[in-house]
């Protein structure tokens, strides 16, 4: 497997497995992930664009890992709806003079070659790029709570040092009413999480899977 910069000859594959791991909303929980909202191919380009979009090939694209970057955020749907989210012991007002990035999408593509480990190897190596030194201070993501239950992400943000900091209610004409939680991890966290003995292992084993 390997992780590289994805390019606008990727879309067309990006959202051929977004479809695929569409969420099945009548089972009511997620273990697995999967996607209640994305992108068109507009939305790609101009994701792909701001360049903190990466894919997984082994050769062909195995999945997919998208960050939109500080001034994007701050431009974005996203970015303009924080005044709605019912945030905890956070004002937006807290987060204006840092830079910030979002966490938009993650994908692997399901199949017996393929389990959690690529994806914690596609998000780390990501997360990794984005929080750098001298890049951004904080990174936002969310979850979806309702009308499914999204189990896969929260177990991965709590371990790396990800907290919980608001909700976030929406409705959307094909899927009707959305609550998601929304999530904040430090830089600072994040490298005195992986400052740690486990985690310069985790490391160590992240930086081993991509050389395969």
């Amino acid at each position: 497997m390997k992780v590289v910069r994805a390019t606008e000859a990727d879309i067309p594959a990006l959202i051929a497995l977004r479809r695929q791991l569409a969420y099945d909303a009548s089972r009511g929980t997620s273990t697995r992930g999967g996607f209640l909202l994305g992108c068109d191919e507009a939305g790609y380009q101009k994701r792909i664009r701001v360049g903190e979009a990466w894919v997984m090939r082994d050769p062909s694209l195995q999945g997919f890992a998208i960050l939109v970057p500080n001034a994007a955020f701050r431009r974005s749907e996203i970015w303009a709806r924080r005044a709605s989210v019912h945030w905890r012991g956070l004002a937006p007002r807290d987060l204006e003079r840092h830079r910030l990035c979002y966490f938009d999408q993650l994908a692997v593509r399901r199949g017996r070659h393929h389990n959690r480990r690529w994806g914690a190897v596609l998000a780390m190596h990501a997360i990794h790029h984005a929080m750098g030194v001298g890049k951004h201070d904080y990174m936002l993501t969310s979850t979806v709570a309702k009308p499914v239950l999204n189990l896969a992400a929260v177990p991965y943000l709590t371990r790396i040092g990800a907290r919980r900091v608001g909700t976030l209610n929406e409705a959307y004409d094909d899927i009707g009413a959305l609550q998601s939680d929304i999530w904040m991890l430090s830089r600072a966290d994040f490298e005195t999480r992986f400052s740690s003995p486990r985690g310069s292992a985790e490391r160590l084993t992240i930086e081993a899977c991509l050389a395969l």
